[in-house]
């Protein structure tokens, strides 16, 4: 993952994922010792506003500042039964990233209200946050849009990255940015960049249109043109292990992508 740049904030995007469907057992041949339990899933980081001056003077470190000209929009559903709280970012010149995005988390919002019933026992709660991936100055802008799913029991976080080219007024979600008919050898090769870096996985998966999905739609690019798919610990795993990222080489990404895809990769490219 490289630096912060002045004008971009590339942050990897995460794929979707259920927090508990994790052995606690090593792979065979590895000769360690069986970790403990794990500890509970870290909240996602989420791009806020400013902090006030009571902010300031907390121990609690000031969050990162919007770029410029982004604000935030809220949504928000409070029931002791059942919670809802979205946020999305508000661009003044990408109007239709906005739209896009909260496009999703009105399917998001609504799959969550027809599936989860209200329990004060064990209260449901569906929340979104969102980070700035790329703004670069009249081109393309990328946010990656995190909806969490806590059930009362298991979290599920699904992350979806879009693009939108201030140039021609258009939004692409990450499965757009490859090629059809490459869904699974983009998968296989998220799958070979965590083998190569020795990690046990299971290969299998990439056979599952559900996982390809998940994949596409929460890739960036890193400075020299990568694909970058940043996992959490159950992803692809045989076991639980450290939050890592997938970097698929710009050489080998390059035979998945749309024209879309080389234009968002241009746009890292140049930022």
């Amino acid at each position: 993952m490289r630096n912060p740049h002045p004008r971009t904030l590339v942050l990897a995007a995460v794929s979707a994922l259920s927090l508990t469907a994790c052995a606690l057992v090593p792979p065979a041949g590895t000769g360690a010792a069986p970790p403990g339990p794990p500890a509970p899933p870290e909240p996602l980081p989420t791009l806020a506003a400013t902090p006030t001056a009571s902010d300031t003077t907390s121990a609690t470190p000031a969050p990162p500042a919007l770029p410029q000209g982004w604000s935030t929009g809220r949504d928000a559903a409070v029931d002791p039964a059942r919670t809802i709280s979205l946020t999305w970012p508000v661009v003044a010149d990408a109007a239709g990233l906005t739209a896009a995005i909260r496009g999703w988390l009105g399917e998001r919002r609504t799959a969550f209200e027809a599936g989860f019933a209200p329990n004060e026992d064990a209260p449901p709660t569906l929340a979104s946050s969102w980070e700035a991936t790329l703004d670069s100055r009249g081109g393309v802008v990328g946010v990656r849009e995190n909806a969490d799913v806590f059930d009362g029991a298991t979290q599920t976080v699904t992350a979806v990255v879009f693009h939108f080219d201030r140039a021609t007024g258009t939004t692409w979600r990450g499965r757009d940015l490859v090629a059809a008919g490459q869904e699974k050898p983009f998968a296989e090769a998220v799958v070979a960049a965590r083998q190569a870096g020795g990690t046990d996985v299971l290969a299998d998966l990439a056979r599952e249109e559900d996982l390809q999905d998940r994949l596409r739609d929460a890739l960036t690019f890193d400075a020299a043109g990568n694909l970058v798919v940043a996992l959490r610990p159950t992803e692809l795993l045989t076991y639980c292990g450290d939050a890592t990222e997938a970097v698929v080489p710009a050489a080998t990404a390059d035979a998945f992508l749309t024209d879309a895809g080389r234009t968002v990769k241009a746009a890292y490219l140049a930022a």
